[in-house]
This record gives C-alpha cells, structure tokens and sequence, in this order.
C-alpha cells in the first residue's frame, strides 16, 4: 500500500525487502532492496541486508563484490557501513567489528553495537554455528535498539518476538 501511495519512496521499498526478507521470499527481498537504494542512494545501510540476501541466495561471487571496496580500505579509514561489509567479506574480524563501534555517541554505539551482533550471527549462521549465532543475536537484543531492522532480525532468528523494544 505505501508502494503504491509514494512509489519513488526509498524507505518503502526498502521495508518491502524487510517483509519479503522475513517472509524467506529472498529474490524478491534483494530486488526491493536494489529499488530502495536505486530511488535513494543514501540508503547504504542496506549493503549488509543484500549481502546476506545474496548469501543465502548462494551467490557468493555477488556478494563478494560487494564487500571489495569497503575491504580495500584501511579500517580507520572505513564509516560503519563499510567496517560491517569489510567484517561480511572477510577482511576484518569479530573483535575489529565491536572495537570499530563508535565511543563518541552513545545513541548510535547502541545501533552499531545492535548491528555488529547481528551481522555477527548470521555470519555464524550462514557458517553453521547455530549455538555461536544465537549468541550474537541474543547480545543485539540486549542493545534494546528496537528501532533497527538488526534488531528485528535478532529477534526473527531468535523467535523472541515478545521481547519488548525500547528506542532510546
């Protein structure tokens, strides 16, 4: 319904590719997060979602491509949206991913911290390590950071859809 009242809105598209995520409906996902970011660039936060939708959509030569930027620069030289695809493709690990959350900003060292747990278990989902996973989803909804479509997605993995979300 969003789609069709604003159909040049980014944020629709993108909550489209949420619910189509959600729902195991991953082609469709991927194709609603390309619209989003296509109608608004700035929507880079989306990256990590498509690596994972292309992931599980084993396309891994896809995926891969889009961590190669983010993974060529220097880590202090990376923003948060590039220290989290670095850590998807490989170029930097767990501990580089928490270390990279910002001290400066409270607010938003919960999100990435949120974010960072997130992308953390599904990299160990997507491995294997469902107890190593559940872990890191677990410590993203302790962040609280209902807000997040990371946090959501802790909770969708977890199936702890009661867990009350504080925005902060």
């Amino acid at each position: 319904q969003a789609i069709r009242l604003a159909p040049e809105f980014g944020p629709a598209h993108a909550d489209l590719g949420f619910s189509l995520y959600f729902a195991g409906r991953y082609a469709e996902a991927l194709a609603s997060f390309e619209k989003a970011q296509s109608l608004d660039p700035s929507m880079r936060h989306i990256d990590a979602w498509r690596y994972v939708v292309l992931t599980l959509l084993n396309r891994p030569e896809d995926a891969r491509k889009m961590t190669e930027a983010a993974s060529a620069k220097e880590a202090k030289d990376r923003d948060w949206v590039e220290q989290v695809l670095a850590y998807q493709g490989g170029a930097s690990t767990e501990e580089e991913l928490l270390g990279a959350v910002s001290q400066s900003d409270p607010a938003g060292a919960d999100a990435q911290l949120c974010e960072a747990h997130f992308y953390i278990g599904m990299k160990k989902k997507l491995s294997g390590d469902a107890a190593g996973a559940d872990e890191h989803f677990r410590k993203a909804l302790e962040t609280r950071a209902g807000r997040l479509s990371a946090y959501r997605g802790a909770q969708f993995e977890l199936k702890k859809f009661g867990v009350a979300a504080k925005s902060s």
